[in-house]
């Protein structure tokens, strides 16, 4: 028999609705990786593959695994961080680093952009954490104590009305249904999956939002496989 990976058993679409993919770390703050380092960073790893260098400003801090969002106040002395993007010419793809992050992101820019699958950004993304690692430990920035890996597809799906939402569910798994049922305290706020599972429907900013809420009223989460992974839907 032969080995069974991590992608063994994904669904596969002939045509896939995703138009961004998000694949990260998120690490506590490095505060020598500075401004400068950054950009020294970006042009001596990955000047060649991602030549283009657009500066972001910096994002906020990561909210802690498990606590809803919430409005935060910081107050901050000194220059504010930097957040880079490094693209490819084409600007489908880009790394995005910060003091406290790594993330290459995937981009649907063009109607006939293929998608790559997620296969293939898993090992680009290992192979760039890697760099990064080994840059950060040899220039002594700082040790690199990861706190939250992410994983985000953003799918683009035509609808024309809520209705179809369960249409939509079905047909990423069978076996997911939405049938009325609350998430209990425990568990995944269904809002949380429901404005992850549909970001951009196509729709009217109204009725988007009118979608997304109809799962977090009637969505349920439920555990499957030994992992106990949350997934929507219900038995």
């Amino acid at each position: 028999m032969g080995e069974t990976t991590l992608f063994d058993g994904l669904p596969s679409f002939d045509r896939p609705p995703v138009v961004e993919v998000a694949v990260g770390v998120y690490f506590l703050q490095l505060p020598d990786l500075t401004a400068v380092a950054l950009v020294r960073l970006i042009d001596d790893l990955w000047q060649s593959g991602f030549p283009r260098i657009v500066e972001q400003p910096g994002a906020p801090p990561l909210s802690a695994p498990g606590r809803p969002p919430a409005i935060a106040f910081q107050l901050q002395t000194g220059i504010p961080p930097m957040r880079l993007w490094s693209l490819t010419e084409d600007e489908t793809s880009l790394i995005q680093v910060q003091h406290d992050r790594l993330l290459l992101n995937w981009r649907k820019i063009k109607d006939d952009d293929p998608y790559p699958r997620y296969r293939r950004l898993h090992e680009d993304f290992a192979r760039i954490w890697r760099e990064f690692s080994n840059y950060v430990e040899d220039r002594d920035y700082g040790v690199l104590q990861p706190s939250v890996a992410e994983v985000s597809f953003f799918n683009r799906v035509p609808m024309s009305d809520a209705a179809e939402i369960p249409i939509f569910v079905k047909a990423l798994n069978p076996e997911w249904s939405i049938d009325g049922e609350l998430a209990s305290a425990d568990q995944p706020h269904p809002r949380d999956v429901a404005h992850t599972l549909i970001v951009d429907c196509g729709m009217s900013k109204r009725a988007n939002r009118d979608a997304r809420e109809l799962i977090a009223a009637t969505a349920v989460i439920v555990h499957a496989g030994d992992a106990g992974e949350p997934v929507v839907g219900s038995g």
